[in-house]
């Protein structure tokens, strides 16, 4: 017999800051009005003192963290607990990032026009992406919000000026086209519990986390031995319930607007409400067969007690931000940041191409390239700048080690970049980090191009620029440093029970 689980008040959120903001504000919201951004120029040229205005802007958003948190959950009901430790944390640390960063940022050729999206869906760490405006050498960013959203875009523009940054507010319709921008959730977050696991703090995570947002958990994977004990787990916390939707699954389990779905056998669940979230959960006998099952996803809360087992499946995912017997965890330096919005920004500067025969011969170079260690490929490298007064940096990976957790962030390759009038030495980071080059310039690094041919590296020249197609079957990307993938590993109580 199921026992009914224990119901506590709820607690009230506190949301006197977001009331009074309101009050200070009181002619905020106006009707929509169109926003046309589209035009030939922009006011561009770089900022002065750019990174201590990033570091001003990172500092008066953590003086102000109680009134964001507070306006997400007035207008958007999002959690104050993910709002701070989440989104907040990535944006302060993204903008403290570039006002640390020694390293060129090659953004001037990727980002075309200043603006940001805010939609009803958007979530608010996506404001970082005004340091890429800024670092383009724009000098006013634009930012679009919903009316919904004024708010908070509101207090966010304060906060920029404040700092030394000028931003436009400009109030769009939610179904403006413009705000359909860097609007995919990536497909969230992802579950996996192995045989080796710490099941109870694994059901307390994915029972407590978020609905409806970036950060919610979707879908879990529970390895084939394992799923009896998972099942008693959540049955003692959760309802065992029968309803439509049951005639699918094996079993269904309801906790707060979550609904668990046991052997759910159809690919995706159907979310009958804004407020009701159905979570899959399926399971899986060998890692081939999960990593086979996984397609790429934002993050992956990963719970296994067998090191070289959790190392393995960690490193062989295709998703942004891992996490080891944790979920929600972003310690670490603010290079931490990138695994968010490198993977933003690749997803959102793709191209569609035709399969040429020269980006067929370019594919078939690199399948053979990065079949070579890293290591070897960074000294076929370097053999291009002999006699050469060029210093090369590959370092671009970090570790950091607390207290009770690990974290290493590396930088990965994607199969063909794009680049167009860039530095050699950008050409050559992403040719020994294992990318595929597509690149077209008016000269610069033509000389080199008989040497990396010898050495059969993975790069074509272009006599034209390349322009993207609707129609295309080949995916290039205009990202140079490729993507950061960051695996954080917690361990010291977490295996007690």
């Amino acid at each position: 017999m199921n026992l009914e689980p224990l119901k506590f008040d709820t607690m009230e959120v506190n949301t006197s800051l977001a009331k009074k903001f309101f009050e200070d504000h009181p002619n905020l919201v106006e009707e929509p009005t169109k926003t046309d951004i589209k035009k030939d120029t922009y006011l561009r040229g770089a900022i002065e003192d750019l990174p201590d205005k990033f570091k001003k802007l990172a500092n008066l958003i953590e003086k102000n963290i109680d009134l964001f948190c507070q306006l997400e959950y007035f207008i958007r009901k999002f959690p104050v607990k993910t709002t701070k430790n989440n989104d907040l944390k990535l944006l302060v640390n993204y903008l403290n990032y570039h006002s640390l960063c020694n390293e060129p940022v090659m953004v001037e050729n990727i980002i075309k026009t200043p603006s940001i999206t805010i939609s009803d869906t958007t979530p608010l760490v996506n404001l970082g992406l005004l340091a890429d405006v800024f670092l383009a050498e724009f000098k006013e960013a634009i930012l679009i919000s919903t009316t919904r959203n004024v708010a908070v875009c509101t207090l966010f523009k304060e906060l920029c000026e404040e700092a030394g940054l000028s931003v436009l507010l400009k109030i769009g319709s939610p179904h403006s086209g413009n705000l359909f921008h860097f609007e995919k959730d990536c497909g969230s977050c992802v579950g996996i519990i192995t045989r080796r696991s710490d099941i109870e703090s694994a059901v307390d995570v994915f029972l407590n986390a978020p609905i409806m947002n970036i950060w919610a958990v979707k879908m879990i994977y529970v390895e084939e031995s394992a799923i009896e004990r998972f099942k008693q787990s959540i049955g003692s916390k959760a309802i065992h319930k029968i309803e439509r939707i049951s005639q699918f699954c094996t079993d269904t389990y309801h906790y707060n607007d979550k609904v668990y779905l046991f052997e759910f056998i159809e690919d995706t669940a159907a979310q009958p409400s804004s407020s009701t979230m159905y979570i899959p959960i399926q399971t899986y006998r060998t890692v081939k067969e999960l990593l086979s099952l996984i397609n790429t996803s934002l993050c992956v809360s990963l719970w296994s007690s067998d090191v070289a087992e959790s190392n393995e499946i960690a490193n062989s995912l295709k998703s942004s931000i891992v996490w080891i017997n944790d979920y929600g965890n972003f310690k670490g330096s603010p290079r931490i940041a990138q695994s968010y919005f490198s993977h933003l920004n690749l997803d959102n500067n793709q191209i569609k191409t035709k399969l040429t025969p020269k980006i067929e011969h370019l594919m078939k170079l690199r399948s053979e390239w990065v079949k070579k260690d890293i290591f070897v490929r960074r000294e076929l490298v370097l053999g291009s700048l002999k006699g050469k007064k060029i210093t090369m940096n590959f370092d671009m990976d970090f570790v950091d080690v607390g207290k009770d957790f690990m974290c290493v962030g590396k930088v990965m390759p994607v199969e063909i970049v794009y680049l167009e009038d860039i530095s050699l030495q950008e050409v050559l980071r992403a040719i020994s980090r294992g990318s595929g080059v597509l690149y077209y310039s008016k000269g610069g690094i033509d000389e080199y191009y008989s040497y990396l041919t010898k050495i059969k590296a993975p790069i074509m020249f272009l006599e034209n620029e390349l322009s993207p197609l609707c129609d295309g079957e080949v995916s290039v990307y205009k990202i140079p440093l490729g993507w950061t993938k960051t695996i954080w590993t917690s361990f010291g109580t977490i295996f007690a029970n």
